[in-house]
């Protein structure tokens, strides 16, 4: 493993020559700095990749060093703290308020990680000893700057005193604000093998890319769209079959085909959100030096429509991957469903599996070895011959109500639609409920046969 970033706590080093820091430091990390040790207590060092990170500036004291690092391949700033918390207790709640002080602007994603040595609940100790003035006080300064406590996914604790009956706890965590959340929603915590320090050495994990499913699933964001209407009423009348049942399902998949070459073909939302930014800051300046033609007021009219519409798809992107349902239609707090959505994807990740002592940690071995388990353990349905007849079983079976056996009504179907939860959750088609009390049913038709009455039916939200 090729770490970018490494935190080092207590490192006792006082100012050390460079031949000191070539012999544990890796050489892919040539960039560091460092906090000095107070006689053989604390210290503290951070380096970096330089083809990844280049530092823009730091800020230093004994027991928290910060840096400001720009990422090589957007320029985009971030703030790295390492900490190393004292071990008495009058000295805590000092070095809490020093912390404070470093933290960034609400715009800046930031990470806290080192020995805090302190404890959040009585479940981050295996014994007794907790004291609950201390972990209130930890709780109210991550409560206070919003901090998100990414959790550690495969032990229960990070500090021994490796002793016959050992006192274990969590003393080492990794603090991010929403930002951070916002721009690495993928980002996971693990462990190495502890060798030489009662501490255990963890690993971090950052990403934005989430593996994607190849399972179909409809976004309503689409529907906001005023062409996708019209290209979704042209894939659905495009497919035809005499049998109604099989007219339904081909004209779900033109569906489903549709929507899918649509996103294809469309932008990203944070992309054209972030180009219309440009745009219409670029025409305020211009405004500023002279007046704008009629052309250019009504292309920054347009841009910020564009806009508009932009936020709208991410609001209702992450919405409906946060699961809350305590929100209104119309309250466009796409950071909070963002941060939802992403610590609900951290609670359910599967960080490694373990098979047959080989630790897979790929999603594609993941998902192999998933399949291989369960096709192991359920096996293969055999085919299946029935040599019995119902009529032989119930001779005397008396005919059902005329009122159960007759054929839906449209009213019935109509009310039926319109009586679904629209916040369910998807088919396996991927469509849902989509009806909403604004939506219009676009076809609503009965075909009669012989043997089975079938309906197709098919509702876009409106814009």
């Amino acid at each position: 493993m090729q770490p970018s970033f490494l935190a080092l706590q207590e490192t006792k080093l006082v100012a050390p020559d460079s031949c000191k820091s070539d012999s544990f430091l890796p050489n892919a990390l040539p960039s560091f700095l460092l906090a000095d040790a107070v006689g053989s207590s604390g210290g503290l060092c951070t380096a970096w990749d330089s083809r990844v990170f280049s530092i823009a500036s730091n800020l230093c004291s004994r027991r928290v060093l910060s840096v400001d690092l720009n990422l090589c391949h957007d320029n985009s700033l971030v703030r790295i703290t390492d900490v190393y918390a004292p071990c008495d207790h009058a000295s805590k709640p000092a070095f809490l308020a020093e912390l404070s002080g470093h933290a960034p602007g609400d715009a800046i994603p930031w990470a806290v990680l080192g020995d805090f040595n302190l404890t959040r609940s009585p479940e981050d100790r295996n014994n007794a000893n907790f004291c609950r003035t201390e972990a209130a006080l930890f709780n109210d300064f991550i409560n206070e700057l919003s901090l998100i406590d990414l959790p550690l996914r495969d032990r229960l604790y990070t500090w021994s005193n490796r002793q016959s009956s050992p006192i274990l706890a969590r003393l080492d965590r990794v603090l991010v604000n929403v930002s951070w959340d916002a721009r690495f929603p993928t980002s996971t915590l693990s462990s190495f093998t502890r060798s030489t320090s009662d501490h255990v050495p963890l690993v971090a994990s950052i990403s934005s890319a989430a593996p994607k499913t190849r399972i179909f699933r409809y976004e309503k964001a689409w529907a906001l769209h005023p062409l996708f209407r019209s290209a979704v009423v042209a894939a659905w009348a495009s497919a035809f079959r005499p049998d109604p049942t099989a007219r339904l399902v081909a004209r779900l998949c033109q569906v489903r085909l549709c929507c899918k070459r649509w996103t294809r073909r469309a932008a990203p939302a944070s992309r054209r959100e972030q180009d219309c930014r440009v745009l219409v800051g670029f025409l305020d300046r211009v405004e500023e030096l002279r007046p704008l033609s009629s052309l250019e007021r009504l292309l920054r009219t347009l841009t910020i429509d564009a806009l508009h519409l932009s936020i709208k798809e991410r609001v209702l992107y992450w919405k409906l991957r946060a699961k809350v349902r305590f929100a209104v239609d119309g309250d466009e707090n796409t950071g909070f469903f963002h941060a939802s959505a992403s610590s609900r994807f951290r609670r359910n990740c599967i960080p490694v599996l373990s098979v047959n002592g080989v630790d897979l940690h790929s999603h594609e071995d993941k998902v192999a070895a998933l399949r291989t388990f369960y096709k192991d353990l359920l096996g293969t349905a055999p085919a299946c011959c029935w040599s019995f007849f119902l009529s032989d079983l119930y001779p005397d079976s008396t005919p059902l109500p005329g009122d159960l056996t007759a054929p839906f009504s449209p009213d019935e179907i109509r009310r039926a639609f319109l009586d679904m939860n629209r916040l369910s959750s998807l088919g396996p088609d991927g469509f849902g409920p989509l009806s909403t009390p604004r939506s219009g049913i676009l076809s609503l038709r009965m075909s009669k046969g012989s043997s089975m009455t079938s309906m197709t039916v098919l509702s876009i939200s409106p814009a």
